[in-house]
């Protein structure tokens, strides 16, 4: 029985009078499984098989697994439709046994998107990396892309649906770039790249750093983009008179930026996590009102510092605040 002779309402009502049947078999159907086993809990004497083309092969409708290595990019379209009438389908394999195949990501990417909580085994090549949708990390170095690759990346982080962590270290992408990538596959795959400072290099996803001596206004920018660190140790740096990058540090947890010109705390207000903070000998900060947003923190020292006005910590649950000045504190005793 196809389905341009039945249609389900009329199979359904119809069935009744054939009191004989013992096996119905419903090939190439459009009926959906919840249809079919309403007809069978209907009819529970006749065995009602149902099967889909896909291919050109007929599967059943409670097929889980397929191969089809075979298949070609013009075959796609069609295919993508008759793997929705496959509901219980969970895997599809794509890469043929010489590991040679013909679909596109562009190809594979229409498969997934027709019935995307089906996993499609693909292999493919990425500037000459062999990547798999399996993947579950791909880490690519020294590797040409620039931002004229970016839909590229794109498309195959499309493809990476099972990728946690995707980086991209030394491919000649700006920062923005990779910025903007991490923020459209935020919560899916975590898109890491190296950003320089002073006179080393981290992983943007890095959890320690430590720059001591060799930090100035302009080679810091690029800290920004490590929103992941936890613990760091930005102190001595003689010649540092902003620490704007804090910003970007949402995760920090501890920071020693103790002897730096930096003039404002304004960027440690985005730093909810914030628990320590070693700001001595920090002359030139005369503000606390920053750190009022800073609703984690237990340690601070602002020691030999300008700020006179301790009324922004008020709020806050410290277990120890160190604030020396010699020969006399700038804050009276009481206050402190």
């Amino acid at each position: 029985a196809g389905e341009p002779a039945y249609d389900f309402d009329t199979l359904m009502k119809n069935l009744v009078y054939m009191k004989e049947l013992k096996q119905l078999k419903l090939e190439n159907v459009a009926y959906s499984l919840e249809q079919v086993q309403s007809l069978r809990e209907a009819y529970p004497a006749v065995e009602i098989t149902a099967t889909v083309e896909v291919f050109g092969q007929e599967y059943d409708m409670e097929t889980a697994e397929l191969d089809l290595s075979e298949m070609t990019g013009e075959d796609v379209a069609e295919v993508a439709e008759q793997l929705k009438k496959l509901p219980n389908l969970t895997y599809v394999n794509l890469n043929p046994e010489n590991g040679i195949g013909t679909l596109s990501p562009e190809n594979v990417k229409m498969l997934m998107e027709a019935v995307p909580e089906v996993t499609f085994d693909f292999t493919f090549d990425f500037y000459g990396h062999q990547l798999s949708t399996a993947d579950e990390e791909v880490h690519i170095k020294n590797t040409k892309i620039g931002d004229e690759g970016e839909q590229n990346i794109r498309n195959a982080l499309d493809l990476l649906k099972n990728c946690k962590r995707f980086v991209l270290e030394y491919c000649q992408i700006s920062n923005e770039t990779m910025a903007k990538l991490r923020d459209d596959y935020r919560g899916r795959t975590k898109i890491v790249w190296r950003v320089s400072y002073g006179n080393g290099t981290t992983m943007t996803d890095a959890e320690v750093i430590r720059a001591v001596y060799d930090l100035v206004d302009d080679n810091c920018h690029d800290l920004v983009y490590c929103e992941n660190v936890r613990y760091v140790d930005f102190g001595h740096n003689e010649w540092l008179d902003a620490c704007d990058f804090v910003a970007g540090m949402k995760d920090l947890e501890v920071i020693i930026i103790s002897g730096a010109p930096i003039k404002s705390l304004e960027p440690f207000a985005n730093c909810k996590k914030l628990r320590i903070l070693e700001a001595a000998f920090c002359e030139y900060l005369t503000d606390a009102t920053p750190l009022a947003q800073c609703e984690s923190l237990e340690w601070v020292n602002i020691s030999y510092s300008h700020i006179t006005d301790l009324s922004p910590l008020d709020g806050l649950n410290l277990k120890r605040l160190t604030n020396m000045y010699y020969p006399k504190s700038r804050v009276p005793q009481e206050e402190q």
